[in-house]
């Protein structure tokens, strides 16, 4: 209701309240006592509403903290980094204090995707997995790239760096299940400069949103500040909440031992996706659903998880996850699917296990990443 109308209406409800009581002093009738009595109530009730809205009509604005990440000497590129959100009500102004998050867009904990990259030519990989990301960050799966000779000396060569350059992308972008229709290089032109393309195609691109709406649901039945994170025991205690949900809702997938089998599988046949760890009816994936599940609903929670793959040989490997804590201290490791199998692995269990949890990196420990993934990881937030 507009103020207008309101006040319009308890002018009127006045003098239907005056009216009655002329009528009552003159034919002394029950009736209208008990009506002015109502009309009364609802004038009171009318001038408190008009009240809290005259007080309350301006809205409050609150600014998001800066995100910024290092720059390369080869990149070109100009950040947006704050963003204002006003949050309205009918007759108050509603304080903001939690994190909303938006489903239909793809969480980006490094603020790449505001900023303006060229499109080459490069001469690093960790330079076209920078690109890649920005690309899939804005929804882009089909672009184009130059590289230099001396890095794409091939046509094979090329195709290493943009097939590499994908993957490793997935380390903030999560969702892995794609066609690739084109990806190649031509031979350079006269100045030396490699011509790349890149086209990609997801097969279900519905069960990753549906991915992204069940992530979205848990931040908003576990609220996070809308400053962020402060201190890393606050934050370490929401990755835990997010560890347990994760590991009491899922089973490890039988699919997931047989690694010969599921090389012919597609990859939410393999239950490798976030769909499979938050949607799936069947509450089964692998290691890769884990840690994409993860740090889906992680990012969103303005936690600077990744996905890291690792501890590859001929025929096997291994995800998990790696955060980057909110006080700038080293990076730590986060495997859920260890944790799970190592506990009571059934639905809906109470026990989960923290043996896995905030570790320290180490190259003493287990896992092992893949040096594409941590050279890119350790750039792209500031660690070389």
């Amino acid at each position: 209701m507009e103020l207008w109308q309101a006040a319009l209406l308890l002018l009127l409800t006045f003098a239907g309240i005056v009216f009655l009581v002329v009528l009552y002093w003159r034919r002394r009738k029950l009736w209208t006592v008990v009506t002015g009595s109502i009309l009364g109530f609802f004038s009171i009730a009318l001038s408190f509403y008009i009240l809290l809205t005259l007080l309350f009509a301006s809205a409050v604005e609150y600014q998001l903290p800066d995100r910024s990440i290092p720059t390369s000497q080869n990149t070109t590129l100009t950040t947006t980094s704050v963003t204002t959100t006003t949050v309205t009500t009918e007759a108050t102004a509603v304080l903001q204090l939690y994190i909303d998050p938006d489903p239909n867009i793809h969480p980006d904990v490094l603020g790449l995707r505001e900023q303006r990259l060229s499109s080459g030519p490069f001469s690093r990989q960790n330079e076209v997995t920078r690109f890649v990301l920005w690309n899939f960050l804005n929804d882009r799966f089909e672009f184009e790239l130059s590289l230099t000779e001396e890095f794409a000396v091939s046509e094979g060569a090329g195709y290493a760096i943009l097939s590499d350059a994908c993957e490793v992308a997935m380390s903030y972008y999560l969702f892995s299940a794609y066609d690739t229709i084109h990806m190649f290089t031509v031979p350079p032109d006269d100045e030396g400069i490699v011509q790349a393309r890149i086209k990609l195609e997801y097969s279900e691109p519905g069960f990753d949103q549906l991915a992204r709406e069940a992530a979205c649901r848990f931040i908003r039945r576990n609220p996070v500040p809308l400053e962020g994170w402060t201190d890393i025991e606050s934050e370490k205690a929401y990755a835990k909440k997010i560890h347990d949900y994760l590991a009491r809702r899922n089973t490890y997938s039988p699919v997931g031992y047989d690694p010969d089998a599921m090389l012919g599988m597609g990859k939410y046949e393999a239950c490798q996706e976030a769909y499979n760890a938050l949607v799936s009816q069947d509450e089964m994936t692998v290691c890769a659903g884990y840690a994409r599940a993860f740090a889906l609903i992680a990012q969103y929670a303005d936690i600077n998880a990744v996905w890291i793959l690792g501890n590859e040989e001929e025929a096997t490997s291994h995800a998990w996850n790696m955060i980057y804590p909110c006080d700038g201290s080293e990076p730590v490791l986060v495997d859920v699917t260890w944790d799970d199998t190592s506990s009571e692995d059934e639905p809906g269990q109470v026990l989960v296990e923290d043996i896995y949890f905030y570790l320290p990196v180490s190259p003493a420990d287990e896992h092992l990443p893949s040096e594409l993934f941590i050279d890119f990881l350790n750039e792209m937030n500031g660690m070389k």
